[in-house]
């Protein structure tokens, strides 16, 4: 009879193993490369994104590519591990544009779980009142949002409510502890994902481009 025990013994057991993250495993032990970046591609379609593209840069002293970038499509797993190794994107607009899929993919399950009307009307109760209500990111998208109030004495508001507030301030917290951001810098990343899921959610920019607003 075979032997299975080596399947339930924890060593060695990488929980996403990717050969872009073994790349940069590798690239880090290199004297020539300097710093390890991601730039994200998120097309504008004619409504809506085409599909994002996940670009690793190994850069030299100059900011040069050592060697050709590798592209992959965007992975909501492959994103994590790499904050997790605490690499940045290329440039604090184009974080921006990361954090607003990492936002995303954090705010998958309370939608899946509560559904889309519930969730939303509890999302947008959380945004107007909070600070990012008023943040210059925020705001303009914020104004053509629906407000179609929710009560907010149930377990079920609580539930959600903390769920999604859970998974913004996850993404606040990789911002600081892990990408190594000052907090100006962190906030103005994380109001602007904020902003670019609520207008994508909410379909602002798409409805502006129709002529609908």
């Amino acid at each position: 009879m075979s032997d299975l025990k080596d399947y339930f013994r924890p060593n060695g057991i990488d929980p996403y193993n990717h050969p872009l993250l073994r790349r940069v495993d590798e690239a880090a032990k290199r004297p020539a490369v300097k710093r390890i970046v991601v730039e994200i591609l998120r097309p504008r379609d004619v409504l809506g994104f085409k599909p994002a593209k996940l670009y690793l840069h190994l850069l030299g002293e100059a900011g040069q590519d050592v060697e050709p970038y590798q592209k992959e499509n965007w992975d909501d797993a492959l994103n994590t591990a790499l904050v997790q190794r605490n690499i940045r994107a290329i440039s604090p607009d184009n974080e921006k544009v990361r954090f607003t899929l990492g936002l995303r993919a954090a705010l998958k399950s309370p939608e899946t779980r509560f559904g889309d009307g519930y969730f939303n009307a509890v999302l947008v109760d959380l945004v107007v009142n909070s600070p990012f209500a008023s943040h210059p990111s925020v705001a303009p998208i914020l104004q053509f949002v629906h407000k179609s109030g929710v009560e907010t004495s149930s377990r079920s508001y609580a539930e959600c409510r903390d769920l999604i507030d859970n998974a913004i301030r996850g993404r606040a917290m990789e911002l600081v502890a892990l990408l190594g951001y000052d907090i100006p810098e962190a906030e103005e990343i994380l109001a602007a994902a904020v902003a670019n899921y609520l207008d994508g959610r909410f379909s602002v920019t798409n409805r502006k481009i129709m002529g609908l607003l």
